[in-house]
């Protein structure tokens, strides 16, 4: 490990087993060892003295005196006190001396306590169950723990670990089935890289003890029919010796079930009858499926109320030592077509989560060439624990070697070897010490919103071994679109013809732009290899050379030309300057031009119609000045001229535009839907330059139309659409009318809300037609409200902060969850401020009175102590 004191400690308290793992600051990660194995049992024996033991300490003494042990004391986190032996314990005591028990190994690790400690939860956990957990912490010399929800935990360790990669908007469904409760959830990736439950849910009845049992009884069945009196007190002891040879019978058959994980068979030893029975998989596969069927049946309804599809699905990642039972991936698979992935220790998966998701979010990260790597780290051998990707379940006996975790579906020898046991040395930022294993590649869905994108995959990565400055072979990756290059033309001027007219690809969430060069409005052409991005060549000087008297001339000559071009260049800017500077001040421009109510049914309208004056009816060449604005997603569109000219090879119809990103996240140009309507036909629209806009920036457009046959009717008569007829769709008629341009209108700004150890500041919200991110325009006849805000946790322990926390209260009495939501682990110290945050709200738009709630529930059910509002007035 790295210095001792940059060192965290990420703990997964599981109902049957506790994993902890030490994060370095590098980003190193290694699981922490108990009595030589890395999940340590979280029973606890209360010794005669009320001295609590754990892990195996406790297992061995159990065999003594049963009646004072708890093999699952999370599974009591409701119950509030424990009976052990005379005694009664809080829970939290019980928790806190298994905790306590992790810590020391930490400790003894490092020679002192980390630095931080995270604590993972189920994401369905109420606020009373995490106060237990924290408190708990806090009485194992944990002061202040960072919680993290377990399937954030997977998701961190599937994207960064594994190096799986998820795109902005992509899903990911972690299925959690562990030892002691079934647990799943559905996860969008946010552009920062982040992640947003949208929605959790679990069965607290289910889980690997619970398959015990059922083994068990299937296990007795004959033996109980000729003996029952005998078979009673293995199954319901009433005596020390009873209890004993009961819990010896019962660890053969947690064993003997684990073995059939791997295996077609396994024997169990059944004390008191003293005889030794052989169980199959098939035996076990027909007891466990009601059990299996109904983890698959919560999964698929999870789903269905995140509103998401199986096809929508980027990946299925399976967690928890109960998750390897070859039938859960059939199952899964059989259900809703996704071939789950498992690695060979699926246990490990949320601790070693847990602190990379304590870390700050980072954005996405494209996928590399093939390997689906980020760009720059090399690709290699799995190490241990990073099995492949399942395939698709196949049918016959299982023939994987013991401990080999990542099995295939039920029931035939696993395809393929397992990865070599060795491992190069990670490179730093990587968690475990691993690149990540290249797999089945994974794409998210197409939506209705804008395309973010990183740089694009087709590209070469970038060495590792450039320095600061230095430009990727190719020209590798574009510049962001912002100001019109010096000497470029402005608004009208038709771009180098590098690239120029290509179509766009199609493309949905983390789509990628096309490989071949496209010339970006204001650009110069495509890159020059071993240059710098945008297009042009680097200056290289020529040799110097001898002359015979002539170099004046010349260098006068070089000169006088080099001052002519400054010149042009200079007056191409002023041009430029002059041309935006009219435009802003005249007041029918959309800088000053297009203010409407935003909210209205039509979403905002701006007076006037556009110049029409060169475009005569079945005239071939027509021009319009439209000069106004739409706002689509978290983009907003101003429109110039619109010009057709019937005797133009290509492209006779085209209209400039100007996008503004106003979010912070890039967005694709192609992102944007149009299309043209004119003398009762439609016509769709498409982007000439393929380019990104960073957020906060500009860029100059071609929007292209396919007209193939002459127009007959003045294009003044046309209208613009922006969005397809599913969404809140921008219109702007060029004769004149109604524009719906969604402008956002402010609502409220610098509202501060205050509960329990939460102090929330609204700091301004406006309601618009969609959203500053991944989740683009709304739906038809919808409004989006965003917000930004910032969140102050001012309590002495920890809290996490997401979607859960917010709601809006619609007119009609009903409330609504957030699409777009903070997704914050705070504590005490310097954690306890998040600036800045993203909030958002889709509603179905109707004038009134709206409540924006914090909601921070203390018990178990949500109460009006547990609720603030402010009240929202949309027009």
């Amino acid at each position: 490990m790295t210095r001792q004191s940059d060192s965290q400690l990420g703990v997964d308290l599981g109902t049957t087993h506790t994993v902890a793992a030490l994060t370095s600051a590098d980003g190193r990660s290694q699981p922490l060892l108990f009595d030589a194995s890395f999940l340590l049992p979280s029973s606890v024996f209360a010794e005669v003295d009320g001295h609590l033991l754990t892990g195996k300490d406790a297992e061995r003494s159990a065999r003594l005196d049963p009646s004072r042990f708890e093999p699952n004391p999370k599974r009591r986190i409701d119950d509030g006190t424990v009976l052990l032996g005379a005694r009664e314990y809080p829970v939290s005591d019980l928790l806190s001396a298994v905790l306590r028990r992790v810590g020391d190994e930490a400790s003894r690790v490092l020679g002192i306590m980390p630095v931080r400690t995270v604590l993972t939860y189920p994401a369905n956990w109420a606020t009373h169950r995490r106060t237990v957990l924290a408190d708990a912490a806090a009485r194992a010399g944990m002061p202040a723990p960072i919680l993290v929800p377990e399937p954030i935990a997977a998701a961190a360790y599937f994207t960064t670990v594994m190096g799986r990669q998820i795109p902005p908007g992509g899903v990911l469904v972690v299925y959690d089935f562990g030892g002691g409760t079934f647990d799943t959830s559905v996860l969008r990736r946010r552009p920062d890289g982040g992640w947003d439950v949208l929605a959790s849910d679990g069965l607290p009845d289910v889980g690997g003890v619970d398959l015990d049992a059922a083994l068990l009884t299937d296990v007795g069945r004959s033996l109980a029919m000729g003996d029952a009196d005998r078979w009673r007190q293995l199954t319901d002891p009433s005596d020390d010796i009873s209890r004993r040879r009961s819990f010896l019978l019962r660890e053969d058959v947690r064993t003997a079930k684990e073995q059939l994980s791997r295996t077609s068979s396994a024997g169990v030893h059944v004390p008191l009858f003293e005889v030794d029975l052989h169980v199959t998989r098939a035996e076990f596969e027909q007891v466990s499926r009601p059990y299996l069927q109904r983890t698959v049946d919560l999964t698929a309804n999870t789903l269905q109320r995140a509103g998401v599809r199986s096809d929508q699905i980027a990946g299925l990642f399976l967690v928890g030592g109960s998750s390897r039972i070859p039938m859960v991936s059939t199952l899964l698979h059989q259900r809703l077509g996704v071939a789950p992935t498992i690695i060979e220790q699926p246990e490990l998966v949320v601790a070693l989560g847990s602190a990379i998701a304590a870390m700050p979010s980072r954005p996405a990260p494209a996928a590399g060439p093939a390997t689906g790597m980020h760009p720059g780290f090399p690709a290699g051998p799995r190490p241990p624990g990073m099995g492949a990707p399942l395939g698709a379940p196949i049918s016959g006996p299982v023939g994987a070697a013991a401990g080999m975790g990542a099995a295939a579906p039920v029931s035939a020898p696993v395809p393929g070897p397992m990865s070599p046991a060795g491992s190069p040395a990670s490179p730093p930022g990587w968690i475990g010490g691993l690149p990540p294993s290249s797999g089945v590649p994974v794409s998210a869905p197409p939506t209705s919103g804008m395309p973010h994108s990183a740089p694009p995959a087709s590209g070469p990565p970038v060495s590792p071994a450039a320095g600061p400055g230095a430009y990727p072979p190719g020209g590798g990756f574009a510049p962001p679109a912002s100001a019109p290059v010096a000497g470029a033309a402005g608004f009208g001027a038709q771009p180098q013809a590098a690239g120029f007219g290509a179509q766009p690809q199609a493309a949905g969430f983390g789509a990628q732009p096309p490989a071949a060069a496209t010339a970006q409005f204001g650009h110069g052409g495509p890159a020059t290899p071993g240059g710098p991005p945008g297009g042009f060549p680097p200056f290289t000087p020529p040799p110097p050379r001898r002359t015979n008297g002539g170099g004046g001339k010349t260098a006068l000559i070089v000169g006088l030309a080099l001052v002519v071009v400054l010149l042009l260049g200079v007056g191409g800017v002023a041009t430029w300057r002059a041309v935006s500077s009219d435009k802003s001040d005249d007041p029918s421009s959309s800088a000053t031009g297009n203010r409407g109510t935003g909210t209205g049914g039509n979403g905002g309208n701006q007076a006037g119609p556009a110049n029409t004056k060169d475009a005569k009816p079945g005239a071939k060449q027509q021009t319009v000045e439209i000069n106004k604005a739409v706002w689509y997603g978290q983009v907003k569109l101003t429109f110039g001229k619109m010009t057709y000219d019937a005797d133009a090879d290509q492209d006779p119809l085209v209209v400039e535009v100007q996008m503004e990103n106003l979010g912070d996240d890039t967005v694709q140009s192609y992102g944007v839907r149009t299309s043209f309507q004119i003398d009762g036909q439609e016509y769709s629209g498409s982007f000439k330059e393929s380019s990104q806009v960073s957020g906060g920036q500009k860029s100059n457009f071609h929007i292209s139309f396919a007209v193939y046959d002459p127009l007959k009717a003045s294009i003044g008569t046309g209208t613009l659409l922006i969005g397809d007829g599913k969404e809140a769709q921008g219109k702007v008629p060029l004769g004149g009318g109604e524009v719906v341009a969604y402008e956002p209108v402010n609502v409220l700004k610098d509202k501060k809300l205050a509960i329990h150890d939460l102090e929330v500041t609204f700091t301004t919200c406006d309601v618009r037609g969609g959203f500053l991110d991944y989740n683009g325009q709304a739906l038809k006849e919808n409004r989006v409200l965003t917000c930004k805000l910032d969140i102050r946790y001012n309590g002495k322990s920890s809290e996490y902060v997401g979607s859960e926390h917010f709601r809006l209260g619609l007119p009609d009495g009903t409330e609504v969850a957030p699409k777009t939501a903070p997704n914050e682990a705070m504590s005490s110290g310097s954690e306890n401020l998040a600036s800045a945050r993203n909030l958002g709200f889709q509603f179905k738009y109707a004038p009134g009175t709206y409540k924006l709630r914090v909601v921070d529930i203390a018990g178990d059910a949500r109460k009006p102590t547990d609720v603030v509002e402010l009240d929202v007035v949309v027009k």
